[in-house]
């Protein structure tokens, strides 16, 4: 048998009791975080965009490059000045308590070039891949054109800042104080399932790369380094998809790299 209603109505003011009793700045941060998450879907995703200009944009040459800054621009307001308004008007907390600040900058700097050292390799194989250079650059136009590829990555940039600050500033030291460093561990839990719809193997490295970038910014006590690791990495990833699609080059040798280059500069 179910429970009475009366036991249900006790349980249920007993949770809301237990609920109410949480630490406000936890949940308040947990809670904004995934709302923004929800809000970009609707009203700032490419697909929101679809909806509102495909019927006057749709076919004009340069439609795809709109609708991909329209995104990355869009969810930048949202994941940025808009979490910083909420941290210094409803938490009441300087901004620079959440990684918004140089912090141990030589060592910030040093583990991204390094990082990103150790990457190229890995990105030069997996660029021959066909569904690689599907995906990278995004706009189909950005592979040949290198002012949209120069706008994308400009737009592409400003995105990271509010990528990495949602997770690896927001979320990691507003949790910080309660949870200690078991914040590295949440933060990576939603930046890895935002993933889903990528190649599987890059799914899986968003865990990985979401616990380095947040023990990075752990480290030094800033996300600005996630942000430059994160950025020559895509960067990377897509100027190897265009100049694999500007030159044909298909293999992953040492002489498939010179042949790449050197049709490259042929092109100037």
């Amino acid at each position: 048998m179910g429970r009475r209603p009366s036991d249900i109505l006790t349980a249920a003011k007993e949770q809301w009791g237990n609920l109410r009793a949480l630490p406000f700045k936890p949940v308040f941060v947990l809670l904004t975080a995934t709302f923004i998450q929800l809000l970009a879907r609707f009203h700032t995703s490419r697909a929101a965009f679809r909806e509102m200009f495909f019927g006057s944009l749709g076919h004009h040459p340069d439609y795809q490059l709109y609708e991909h800054c329209f995104w990355l621009l869009g969810d930048f307001v949202l994941q940025f000045p808009l979490l910083l308004l909420l941290i210094r008007f409803v938490l009441k907390e300087p901004v620079t308590k959440y990684g918004l600040r140089p912090g141990r900058w030589k060592l910030g700097l040093k583990t991204s070039f390094i990082l990103w050292m150790i990457m190229l390799p890995v990105l030069w194989i997996v660029s021959a891949d066909p569904a690689f250079q599907a995906l990278h650059p995004a706009p189909d136009t950005a592979k040949a054109d290198w002012m949209h590829l120069a706008i994308f990555q400009a737009c592409s940039i400003v995105y990271l800042i509010g990528w990495e600050f949602v997770w690896r500033g927001y979320v990691l030291f507003g949790l910080e104080e309660h949870l200690g460093y078991f914040a590295v561990i949440i933060q990576m839990i939603p930046f890895a399932l935002l993933h889903v719809g990528a190649p599987e193997m890059e799914a899986y490295a968003a865990i990985v790369a979401g616990l380095g970038l947040g023990m990075l910014a752990f480290a030094t006590r800033s996300f600005w380094y996630g942000v430059v690791a994160h950025a020559l990495v895509l960067g990377s990833m897509d100027l190897l998809g265009a100049l694999r699609a500007r030159t044909g080059t298909a293999g992953i040798g040492i002489s498939d790299l010179v042949e790449l280059l050197s049709r490259t500069f042929q092109r100037f």
